[in-house]
């Protein structure tokens, strides 16, 4: 009798279980949305995951989905059990990022800061405690602030023109060696904290970094839970930070604020600004949207609300600085060397530009670098066409309909494929050509997202390409660089890395310039 009612019972969850899922499949079916048809608890992802051949990046897959409908502004993908809207349109991209930002204020992604404190970072945080702590941090990326910053970046090009000169000319890792100069240059002019990874590379605070974004099977598994089940994510405590990077970086943060603290030492650098808030205990932000002074009374005062300033939100901060930017910062040098290589012609110009601002300047100098118009076209074309993480993610906080009547409901994610924007040919005409010329013109709006765009713009985007720029000028100021001809092209990308890795190291040989 129990064992007939226990099967009863299994049967009709099962049944219950099959229905949920096979209804969850009819979303944009039912709201009118072109999609691939999803495969039931796996959506659109079971051919990629269990590939025969090779498994693709998930910005090369969301790409090929929107290949396969060119002509629509949106397209319905399915996450496993979760209904998400693929956006390629510049003009709803635009809607999402910038007109419409108060239905699209968050990432969304799901985290526990009582259990993982240090997942309280900027980029996690929602509504106006993001807006008050975004407002507070933004003075470090200040062109006077970014001046300062570049003497101690300076110090750190030294030590790369050193092991330039010491180590071997061909079939060179660029990738290796940008990721320890990085490393340097954010530990050194944003934390005040001397690695000399360039001069130790086994070192442990850059051997932790190299592998950050790089996910094996339980991450993966992780983030699966954080997407489809955030609030099972949450109640469990799942993090996206390695644990022991966690454990060793805080070890190393608190002792940089224990010690600048202690002898009362003062840098115009984020490690100052985050000490500043930490002696204010608290940020206050006006309780009211600009966007709403139409309902105001007259000139009445609005409420204030206030943000505690704790040691653990001040280090997620400055973890996240830390760590999250080195992959990327590398792999943005070695991708425009990539290109450079391939097009020596742009490479000579270049080449004429660095020598003519170098002369100008006396030297590679703050001004020289700021100076170099066209390498900085040289970043941007880079960047479009290998953008660091692929795509953009928006939670819808309010009920929308885009201009075509598709509805997005709260609670729903939105997703906006940066590799499908980049190389449409309606935004950016010959895509697959490295063209830094075409930055000569202003970019459609919503059709270049490197950064992402509107309020949530990466904070550090210009301290990023000043970052980018000055290795890339520290290399062709002494060198014609070339690709070895071992390496394996095309390049094919890493597919359980967050970021755009090649599966392969990008070799180099190098030829000295007298």
């Amino acid at each position: 009798m129990i064992t007939s009612a226990l099967l009863i019972v299994v049967i009709s969850l099962l049944a219950y279980v099959f229905y949920w899922a096979r209804d969850v499949n009819q979303t944009w079916k039912r709201r009118g949305v072109k999609h691939k048809k999803p495969v039931m608890f796996f959506g659109n992802l079971l051919e990629n995951l269990f590939a025969k051949q090779e498994q693709k990046h998930i910005s090369i897959l969301y790409a090929d989905i929107c290949n396969e409908f060119p002509d629509e502004p949106v397209i319905g993908f399915y996450n496993f059990t979760n209904p998400w809207l693929l956006v390629k349109d510049a003009e709803y991209i635009e809607k999402i990022l910038i007109k419409d930002f108060v239905h699209f204020t968050d990432h969304g992604f799901a985290i526990n800061e009582e259990k993982n404190p240090l997942d309280a970072q900027l980029f996690n945080m929602v509504g106006k405690r993001w807006r008050a702590f975004r407002y507070k941090l933004s003075p470090i990326f200040t062109s006077g602030k970014l001046k300062s910053m570049y003497e101690a970046m300076s110090d750190v090009g030294v030590d790369l023109d050193n092991v330039l000169q010491k180590s071997y000319k061909k079939e060179l890792d660029f990738k290796e060696l940008m990721t320890h100069f990085a490393v340097d240059v954010v530990g050194s002019s944003v934390f005040g904290i001397e690695v000399k990874s360039l001069q130790n590379p086994n070192n442990k605070f850059c051997s932790l970094a190299t592998d950050l974004f790089t996910f094996g099977f339980f991450d993966t598994i992780k983030f699966i839970i954080m997407f489809v089940f955030p609030k099972l994510s949450i109640k469990l405590g799942v993090s996206f930070n390695n644990q022991n990077a966690v454990n060793y970086y805080s070890k190393v943060l608190k002792e940089t604020f224990k010690y600048r603290e202690e002898n009362k030492i003062e840098r115009n650098d984020f490690v100052q600004l985050l000490l500043t808030l930490k002696e204010k205990k608290k940020i206050d932000i006006q309780n009211w949207d600009p966007s709403d002074d139409y309902l105001k009374d007259g000139e009445a005062p609005a409420e204030l609300e206030s943000y505690e300033i704790t040691e653990d939100v001040l280090m997620a901060q400055a973890y996240a600085f830390l760590v999250n930017g080195i992959d990327a910062l590398a792999l943005s040098q070695v991708y425009a060397l990539y290109e450079l290589s391939l097009k020596p012609d742009i490479q000579e110009k270049a080449q004429n530009e660095i020598r003519e601002q170098i002369k100008l300047n006396n030297g590679i100098t703050f001004t020289a670098l700021k100076n170099m118009t066209y390498l900085e076209k040289i970043v941007k074309e880079t960047l479009r066409l290998h953008p660091a993480g692929g795509q953009l993610f928006r939670i819808c906080n309010k009920d929308y309909v885009f201009p075509n009547g598709t509805v997005i409901k709260e609670g729903e994610f939105v997703v906006i494929p940066m590799c499908a924007v980049h190389l449409n040919p309606n935004y950016h005409p010959e895509p697959d050509v490295f063209k830094p010329e075409r930055f000569d013109m202003p970019m459609k709006p919503g059709s270049y997202l490197t950064f992402g765009d509107g309020p949530r713009v990466c904070i550090a985007m210009r301290y990023a390409i000043l970052l980018i720029k000055y290795g890339i000028v520290k290399i062709l100021s002494n060198y014609k660089i070339r690709l070895s001809p071992k390496n394996k092209l095309p390049i094919k990308f890493k597919p359980n890395a967050a970021i755009r890795t090649p599966e392969s190291p990008l070799l180099f040989d190098l030829e000295a310039i007298n």
